[in-house]
């Protein structure tokens, strides 16, 4: 969970790209609530997979005793440690890579020129493609706007439910 956090806290920029001045995929206004709070998602993907897991580990242990050479005696909850355990390990490494791989694509978000404010006085959009230009809105909002894929959201789902599966 190390490169998550330093990604989460900032201490990793991701990549600075540049932007066509017409790109409509940039352009979009700054919304403040999303569709689903991270809240939200982590809550109900780990209580979901949880619940699940609970109760097909429980099911196999009373239908299939088998004796364990573990610390703790008690096969209910070694089997629940070693199943929650490795689902929970799964969603760490899941979302270091994911935010890995956002720092190093560096993929503009939809609101991005919404957060940036670049001054368009001083950038010549004729040229196409523009690379040079500093930002007049925030620092810690312009390094979110520039990690858009992978999809945080998108990942974990996904990982919940197919580890469900």
């Amino acid at each position: 969970s190390v490169p998550f956090f330093l990604c989460e806290v900032g201490l990793v920029t991701p990549v600075r790209h540049g932007f066509f001045c017409n790109d409509s995929s940039i352009s979009y206004p700054l919304r403040h609530s999303e569709t689903v709070s991270d809240s939200v998602l982590i809550s109900v993907g780990i209580l979901i997979t949880s619940l699940a897991i609970t109760l097909g580990e429980s099911y196999h242990v009373h239908t299939f005793p088998h004796s364990s050479h573990a610390v703790v005696r008690n096969p209910y909850v070694v089997a629940l440690y070693k199943e929650i355990g490795a689902f929970l390990f799964g969603c760490t490494v899941g979302q270091s890579l994911t935010n890995m791989a956002k720092v190093a694509v560096g993929r503009l978000r939809p609101h991005f020129l919404a957060v940036c404010r670049p001054n368009f006085t001083h950038i010549d959009c004729s040229a196409g493609y523009v690379e040079e230009y500093s930002c007049t809105g925030g620092v810690s909002e312009e390094k979110e706007a520039r990690k858009s894929f992978y999809s945080g959201h998108a990942s974990f789902a996904m990982y919940s439910m197919m580890y469900l599966v």
